[in-house]
């Protein structure tokens, strides 16, 4: 009913205390496994909030993302494997419990589906992404598989870890939608000025390089029925749509939403419930819990 019940933790690295957090996983027992890379560690907190125990992480790859868990009862936590080079790989390491780790199984990469879109311009040897464009979408599941998709078409493929094997192919239809022109224009104009600030000049800026067209896919979400939740692109800039499809991969429902969600928080799904982040006129993120309702 939205009453407060209470918080824990803190800013330190003591017991019960964070110097960072990541999204956390929750085992089947009520308690929560958090992520604290910038101490190193998980830390395990009882489903009340209380301090149980902290798990050190101290190994050659980088925790990197948030734990979480599988339907098995072993943490996934992923991992940049050799980092400061440019072979560098995403794994998933699996623990179990008192944190020994039983394997790490590589997260394959999602098939590409023609030419790319030209991502980067080169100013005085930086990089600069253009914006606007689509992004690679990578999902874990609680059963050892990822969803993924390159965004620039809707077309979602579930990878088995490890060997990468093609478990599912989901391919769905959608009229593009197009960026609002005032959108695009002021994207445009703030990377040309980001340019000439890094040593460019605003010529060097392709505007043709920055689509009229948002991606095809948002994001996509597993739910805890393992339904895949597809969010594609809307006209109506006030609200938001997911396709939902079955294990099987048939198209189940539309479910349109009534206002924008907070795109750095990934929505929950439990049964006929939706729990999202959203930001209100003053910009302050809220948990809202919308109900799923049939036939409208």
């Amino acid at each position: 009913d939205g009453r407060f019940l209470t918080s824990t933790g803190g800013k330190g690295s003591g017991p019960g205390e964070f110097r960072s957090m990541m999204p956390w996983g929750r085992a089947s027992d009520g308690t929560l496994w958090i992520n604290d890379p910038g101490n190193s560690r998980v830390t395990v907190m009882g489903a009340d909030g209380s301090y149980l125990r902290t798990m050190p992480i101290m190994n050659a790859d980088r925790l990197h993302v948030p734990v979480q868990l599988d339907r098995s009862g072993h943490l996934l936590m992923q991992v940049i494997r050799n980092p400061q080079s440019p072979n560098f790989d995403i794994a998933i390491q699996r623990r179990t419990l008192d944190g020994t780790i039983r394997d790490t199984l590589t997260v394959p990469s999602c098939p590409l589906l023609g030419p790319q879109p030209t991502r980067m311009l080169r100013v005085a040897n930086r990089p600069m992404v253009y914006p606007l464009l689509p992004a690679a979408i990578s999902e874990i599941t609680a059963d050892g598989a990822v969803w993924c998709s390159p965004g620039t078409a809707y077309i979602v493929y579930k990878l088995g870890l490890g060997q990468g094997d093609t478990l599912r192919t989901i391919a769905g239809r959608a009229a593009p939608v197009r960026y609002p022109a005032a959108m695009r224009d002021s994207a445009i104009a703030e990377f040309r000025r980001a340019v000439v600030k890094a040593g460019g000049k605003e010529g060097d800026v392709d505007a043709s390089a920055i689509p009229t067209q948002r991606p095809a896919i948002i994001s996509v979400v597993e739910d805890d029925e393992r339904r895949l939740w597809v969010m594609v692109p809307t006209a109506d800039a006030s609200g938001q749509r997911y396709d939902v499809y079955s294990q099987a991969g048939a198209l189940m429902a539309r479910v349109s939403i009534p206002v924008l969600l907070y795109p750095r928080f990934t929505p929950v799904v439990l049964g006929s419930h939706l729990y999202a982040v959203v930001r209100d006129e003053d910009d302050v993120p809220t948990v809202v819990r919308f109900r799923i309702v049939n036939g409208r």
